[in-house]
């Protein structure tokens, strides 16, 4: 048996994409038809094949971090440098780990997103961020 989701969203392609290998069942996604373009039939467990489980774990992280849409990102980091940065280093791997895990505390998020930010950014230590205490 198998399951097609016809839609445009990329929240869809990236839910799909985490969950699919769950299902003991093929998931396909399709993109609303547009006029004058091919249509297109993503098979999401070839998809994950291709992109590889570990990948796939962390999408819902970078997508949480970096924003919801294909073409937006945080100051010029986009999903595919985050994915790349999250394989060599601790503390980005540590962090997503605290997304993932459904007893984590909104602090141990948002410390776990600060962690992220600094990562990515090179923030040093004890860097003042923000409005200057007076």
């Amino acid at each position: 048996m198998a399951a097609v989701l016809v839609g445009d969203d990329t929240n869809l392609l990236v839910l799909l994409l985490h969950h699919a290998g769950h299902q003991n069942r093929k998931i396909f996604f399709a993109p609303e038809p547009k006029k004058n373009s091919k249509s297109r039939i993503w098979d999401m467990g070839e998809i994950q094949r291709r992109l590889g489980s570990y990948v796939c774990r962390q999408l819902l992280f970078t997508h949480a971090m970096l924003g919801c849409d294909t073409t937006s990102r945080l100051h010029g980091i986009g999903k595919a440098l985050l994915l790349k940065k999250i394989r060599s280093s601790t503390t980005l791997q540590q962090s997503a780990q605290v997304f993932e895990c459904t007893t984590s505390s909104k602090e141990d998020i948002a410390t776990a997103g600060e962690r992220v930010l600094v990562e990515l950014y090179g923030f040093k230590k004890n860097r003042h961020i923000g409005p200057t205490q007076t």
